[in-house]
């Protein structure tokens, strides 16, 4: 045995030989040996260190001004670009059943605030920079909830169902000049339960936040039902505070080794897909078709049985899945869509609500035609690999790897596996139903 030690079948293994046949490999093949490697774990992201302290001001409201994160940053831009386009609002709705004093939702919504530092947040613009604006704790918090709407009304009464009502309240603009980025309102009707509405701009919300605040907003209830307050749930995440470190932290680090990364990753890729051929047509400029699929018990269980056999996950499966109806479609070798990932491994984040996510580039290579196992355990990698790089902001990115706004997306296809928050834990003498509310699409 060699000091380099044996090979699976006993053979002693020479470092230079295998350092040798790998430098003579063309870039597919590395790409395929890169997806039969085992993704190792992943590095422990970074985070603020605790002596470090943003720099922003207080006005005379009493509001801290914060930079803006790169992804606040390009909420921003959006709705500068756009500002009455519904598309990154963001509504979650529960029907009430039962009895309740009329300023419970109230108090429960106000304790959120004072703990969720982004639901006092708004964005504004000041000498073209994009700033966090965190408004105080007022004494009564509840006078600070940014209630909208009349309430109650008849059905039907000029033709307007609850669902209308809902739509209408969900579609209304915000304003990016530091005002809050969420409302609520109840939406009562005769004969019908009312129902408590919530949107939420995307600047201060994100796919997992719609879960942690629902979870939050009902535990918060159940324990003001029973007498003892809104409830502690732990301390406030520092949400605020890690947006700000994080315009800082990629102003003074350079991108070079997260671009050498993604440059290497999506080498050969080619222009992105013609999704236009996949869609129907979208219903004005500027709008991105959207498809979503409920999963029943059934197929939930045999995707699971997949992943399982292959040793990875439920994504990995979903995700090859897509790519082999794109390659098979449009014809991709190399087949480049997106999901986003949310920064939540690091303390104290996990139960934060906030914008948190960025959306990273996925490549699964279908150019020699390999085998359901070969994709799946190549995705997987291919997902490890953009996890360890995903912090890079997505419009760094793309600056970095030398595109113009001219030039198209980099990525025309998201993939997203979410869960609808569940509404749970139960409140007491309460039965609370999810509604759905269609709210428009994100370009």
């Amino acid at each position: 045995m060699s000091p380099s030690g044996p090979d699976p079948v006993g053979r002693a293994v020479d470092p230079e030989a295998l350092r040798r046949r790998l430098a003579s490999l063309d870039p597919a093949a590395r790409r395929r040996l890169a997806g039969r490697l085992v993704v190792g774990p992943r590095p422990v992201p970074a985070v603020p260190p605790d002596d470090w302290r943003p720099t922003g001001s207080v006005d005379p409201d009493g509001c801290l001004s914060l930079p803006a994160s790169p992804g606040q940053e390009q909420m921003h831009l959006a709705h500068e670009a756009t500002p009455d386009s519904p598309a990154y609002n963001i509504p979650l709705a529960v029907r009430i059943r039962g009895a309740w004093e009329a300023d419970e939702p109230d108090r429960v919504l106000a304790g959120l605030m004072a703990r969720q530092d982004s639901l006092r947040t708004g964005l504004c613009r000041e000498s073209g920079r994009v700033w966090q604006r965190i408004h105080p704790i007022p004494a009564d918090a509840r006078c600070a909830v940014p209630w909208v709407g009349d309430g109650a009304f008849r059905e039907g009464e000029g033709g307007v169902s609850v669902r209308e009502r809902l739509e209408t309240l969900t579609r209304a603009p915000f304003r990016m000049d530091g005002s809050l980025l969420w409302r609520a309102a109840l939406v009562r009707a005769e004969a019908e339960d009312p129902v408590l509405l919530l949107v939420f701009h995307h600047a201060v919300m994100d796919g997992m936040s719609r879960a942690v605040l629902m979870r939050e907003f009902l535990a918060g209830w159940a324990s003001l039902r029973g007498g003892s307050g809104p409830g502690d749930v732990g301390p406030a995440p520092p949400v605020a505070r890690w947006a700000a470190w994080q315009s800082g932290r990629w102003e003074d680090r350079r991108d070079a080794a997260a671009l050498a990364h993604w440059r290497w990753e999506l080498a050969d890729v080619g222009d992105p897909p013609d999704v236009g051929l996949l869609a129907p047509p979208v219903r004005a400029v500027g709008e991105a078709a959207r498809l979503a699929r409920d999963w029943d018990v059934g197929r939930r269980t045999s995707v699971d049985a997949v992943a399982s056999r292959a040793g990875v996950t439920r994504f990995t499966v979903l995700q090859a899945a897509l790519a082999v109806v794109l390659h098979r479609c449009l014809g991709l070798p190399r087949v480049l869509t997106g999901t986003p990932v949310a920064a939540r491994s690091r303390a104290g984040l996990a139960g934060a609500v906030g914008y948190l996510v960025n959306l990273v580039p996925l490549v699964a290579d279908l150019s020699d035609d390999p085998t359901v196992a070969d994709l799946l355990h190549r995705v997987h990698a291919a997902t490890g690999r953009a996890l360890e790089h995903a912090e890079l902001p997505y419009h760094r990115l793309v600056r970095g790897l030398g595109r113009s706004l001219g030039s198209g997306p980099l990525v025309t296809v998201a993939f997203q596996v979410r869960d609808e928050p569940a509404v749970d834990p139960p409140v007491p003498g309460l039965r609370l139903e999810r509604v759905e509310v269609y709210r428009g699409r994100a370009p």
